[in-house]
């Protein structure tokens, strides 16, 4: 297990943006976290498409860059599909 300098789990290098304590890509709970909501509030506007995310298998996704972008009044919705 690798640990940061504060004693906590460190993130994989593919998870983090250039700050390295931040994910990249947010599960409900981180972002709830991250927003300072609960994680209801969280699942029920990801459920409702108002704000960018992707659903893998049951559980949601949020791409670090679109949520910002969203908090900034930009882009809602979901990511388009490829």
């Amino acid at each position: 297990m690798n640990l940061n300098e504060t004693g906590q789990q460190a993130l994989p290098p593919a998870l983090t943006g250039g700050d390295g304590d931040l994910p990249t890509v947010f599960g409900c709970e981180e972002l709830a976290r991250f927003l300072l909501v609960d994680i209801k509030t969280v699942q029920g506007i990801a459920q409702r498409g108002e704000i960018p995310c992707r659903k893998v298998g049951k559980a949601y996704r949020f791409y670090r860059p679109a949520v910002l972008e969203w908090l900034l009044g930009g882009r809602t919705g979901r990511w388009s599909k490829r």
